[in-house]
């Protein structure tokens, strides 16, 4: 064999030897890879996902009160609020909330519902509060709600004399006190199965809240087979009611039955039905009577006697109750008896923290903050001084009510 094909032949070897080696180096980093998860890569074009910033450990939300803090109705207002400030001192010095404080805003709509719009848009738009408690009556609430609603703010009413409010189909707003018609039935049950009387009439005032009350009492004297003997309406600017009072006397009511219409009227009312009808007369009506506006205007005598039903009453003798009533007249400047009305902002507070608590830390500034709040209030409950509160779909949160009566010495309980 010649020296050209001998080093032909070797160079032939040596090209083979190269690619062998290289197939077998390729081979070895395949294997190596395979017990290795690839590193995800990212288009250059593909924005980073930005981080969430965390929630800080505690947040201050705003919450509204819209009512009446001017006008006829001011001393209620004023008892409402003094509720509400008390369950937020309660939960402030105790620790109750474990994620936000609050800061409180007054709005005042002046009893009128014109000016009640124009609140509701002030503390949603302007203010920015997160839920709101108003306003003092069905009218007013009603129209404040659209505007809540639009907003998605939680709003805890604490009028429950219009079905309107419940059949209204809004999602945000709750109610702190039981619906009238449970109220209603409660009372006609009283007077004609525990007390037997067989005469009742009733004086309804000729707005929503009168209408709405009349027709609840109707239907609940219809289930027990019963009918009122007399019925009378009044205007809430009426100051003399010599009318419907005689009529009454000519009807031989066994008892006058108040509802709705302005609280400073009753005392008229009262007076008045004691001097024409006969100081034999029942008086009985709505939880109007529990009013701070109605005991303010009137004497122990005056209201001696008269029955109503409430969710609350400062009777109530357990350890709660007599702690609520006696750090409520250490708030209020006239140090005057808490009524029914004055808790039903304050277990309202007592359900939004408790659904705060259950939500969890939330940034109090996300678009979808109050639509996360909503949801946590409905899947809440919270045992207040009126009871259980149970939000429901059409938010009635209670379904339960006590009679009680005014002695001298102040509020009974009766059932």
């Amino acid at each position: 064999m010649t020296n050209a094909r001998k080093k032909l032949r070797l160079l032939s070897l040596i090209l083979v030897t190269v690619m062998l080696l290289g197939l077998f180096a390729a081979c070895g980093k395949s294997s190596e890879g395979q017990d290795k998860t690839p590193e995800p890569t990212q288009s250059p074009d593909t924005p980073e996902t930005p981080e969430t910033p965390d929630v800080p450990e505690r947040q201050t939300i705003k919450i509204g009160i819209a009512t009446c803090f001017t006008g006829s109705g001011a001393r209620g207002a004023e008892t409402q609020l003094y509720g509400l400030q008390l369950a937020l001192d309660q939960i402030n010095s105790s620790g109750y909330s474990k994620y936000y404080d609050f800061e409180l805003i007054q709005g005042d709509d002046q009893y009128d519902a014109t000016e009640a719009v124009a609140v509701a848009n002030k503390l949603v738009y302007q203010d920015g509060v997160k839920a709101v408690f108003g306003h003092l009556n069905a009218v007013v609430t009603l129209a404040g709600l659209g505007v809540y609603e639009e907003a998605k703010v939680p709003c805890f009413t604490p009028s429950g004399s219009s079905e309107k409010i419940v059949n209204s189909g809004y999602e945000y707003v709750y109610l702190c006190v039981p619906q009238d018609r449970i109220i209603a039935a409660s009372l006609m049950n009283y007077l004609v199965n525990d007390l037997g009387l067989t005469k009742l009439g009733i004086l309804y005032c000729n707005n929503d809240q009168g209408q709405s009350g009349l027709e609840f009492c109707k239907t609940a004297l219809a289930d027990l087979d019963m009918e009122f003997v007399d019925e009378q309406a009044y205007l809430a600017t009426d100051n003399d009611f010599t009318g419907q009072m005689l009529s009454m006397k000519g009807s031989d009511v066994e008892v006058l039955v108040i509802w709705g219409g302005e609280v400073s009227q009753r005392s008229i009312m009262v007076q008045q039905a004691r001097q024409l009808i006969g100081t034999d007369v029942i008086i009985s009506g709505d939880a109007n009577f529990s009013n701070a506006t109605f005991i303010s205007v009137t004497t122990p005598e005056e209201r001696e006697g008269i029955i109503y039903p409430v969710a609350w009453s400062p009777a109530f003798t357990d350890e709660r109750s007599a702690t609520y009533v006696e750090e409520f007249k250490a708030k209020d400047p006239l140090e005057q008896t808490p009524g029914a009305v004055t808790v039903r902002f304050y277990d309202g507070m007592w359900l939004l923290a408790t659904a705060l608590n259950n939500m969890g830390p939330y940034d109090v500034d996300a678009e979808d903050f109050t639509i996360k709040l909503n949801e946590a209030i409905k899947q809440s409950s919270y045992e207040g001084l009126q009871g259980t509160l149970t939000p429901a779909p059409n938010g009635e949160c209670l379904d339960k009510c006590y009679i009680v009566h005014y002695t001298l010495e102040g509020e009974e309980l009766i059932k």
